[in-house]
């Protein structure tokens, strides 16, 4: 039976940082759309790739969400890749390649690094290439540390408003219903929010569940603790034994 109660903000279960060491060991994905309208190539859908380390980030159009992917465009992020990331304090363009990126601004006001580019011999050109990948390491072991001491104090900011929630096998929750900001065309603003009982099946590391629905024995195969609150019957549930 659905149920119209507030939801519960405040964070379930402490916050498991990612912290990848190096650039490209993995990526943050996020499919937006679908667009309306859609472009004059008929792309509906952006799937966009976020480097967990450097930052890096990379767009592809979609026609379709399942479709193959479409080709993609590099100069949309040229100023995104450019600039420096407050998490590591450097631009992912030189996290990823040494050095920082030769502006079309450099080259129309022939700044010093592009005037003077000519002058410099061969052997040394190549000695300074060789020089910036040797120093690359140092820069990224840099980067890193500064992601570790940042996604602490996030840790220990989040952490501090955890509300611990966890159930056992065999416990009766109700779930919240999903998307949340869903509402019924019927009841419009006064839409359920809740609705059960469910039982607890089987528990899963990271306060995941897999829960059945009483009655219909809909299974959910995985959800998030955060979404569950213990199950209390109504007083009309409760069998009252006559004097």
């Amino acid at each position: 039976m659905p149920k119209t109660w507030k939801l519960q903000h405040i964070p379930a279960s402490e916050l498991h940082v990612i912290i990848k060491p190096w650039p490209f060991r993995g990526w943050a994905l996020d499919l937006i759309g679908q667009i309306h309208l859609p472009t004059s190539k008929g792309h509906k859908f952006i799937l966009v790739g976020v480097d967990y380390f450097s930052k890096w980030v990379e767009a592809i159009p979609l026609r379709e969400a399942a479709k193959k992917l479409a080709p993609n465009s590099q100069s949309s992020f040229w100023a995104y890749q450019n600039s420096p990331r407050g998490s590591t304090r450097t631009t992912p363009y030189k996290l990823v390649y040494g050095h920082d990126a030769v502006l079309p601004i450099d080259i129309n006001l022939q700044s010093i690094r592009v005037a003077r580019q000519d002058e410099i011999p061969v052997v040394d050109y190549w000695d300074s290439l060789h020089d910036e990948l040797n120093e690359l390491d140092d820069e990224r072991l840099r980067a890193l540390e500064r992601v570790i001491r940042q996604k602490e104090i996030m840790s220990k900011s989040y952490n501090r408003r955890v509300k611990a929630k966890t159930f056992a096998v065999g416990d009766l929750v109700w779930k919240t219903i999903l998307p949340i900001e869903r509402k019924s065309k019927t009841y419009g603003k006064w839409s359920p929010t809740w609705e059960g009982p469910y039982v607890v099946d089987k528990v899963y590391p990271g306060n995941a569940y897999k829960i059945i629905e009483i009655g219909s024995r809909r299974r959910i195969s995985s959800i998030n603790g955060k979404y569950l609150k213990v199950y209390r019957p109504d007083i009309h549930e409760i069998n009252i034994p006559h004097a």
